[in-house]
């Protein structure tokens, strides 16, 4: 699993539904988006050397994303198919 030990729980259960509205019918990865944000933020506030280290964070938020879109797709199959072709990862689509 991709958080492995860290996971409370990890999959999606049957009676599980696809929540596309709030923060979620903009943006896939609300969460991952306020992370890089938040590095965004606190390199252009501070403007110093250290603050750029965060930023090797971003390729992990990327690549847990597609690990946990897996599970999304086995799921809820071409709902969620046609979910990824209307809603961008972490910047919204026009």
């Amino acid at each position: 699993m991709v958080r492995g030990k860290y996971a409370i729980a990890w999959g999606v259960p049957e009676g599980q539904k696809l929540i596309k509205d709030a923060p979620y019918s903009f943006v896939r990865h609300p969460s991952y988006l306020g992370y890089v944000l938040m590095i965004v933020r606190v390199t252009l506030l501070w403007q110093q050397w250290f603050t750029l280290l965060p930023w090797v964070a971003l390729y992990g938020y990327y690549s847990v994303s597609k690990k946990e879109e897996k599970p999304l797709l086995r799921r809820f199959g071409e709902e969620y198919r046609s979910y990824m072709e209307k809603v961008g990862a972490f910047i919204p689509k026009p």
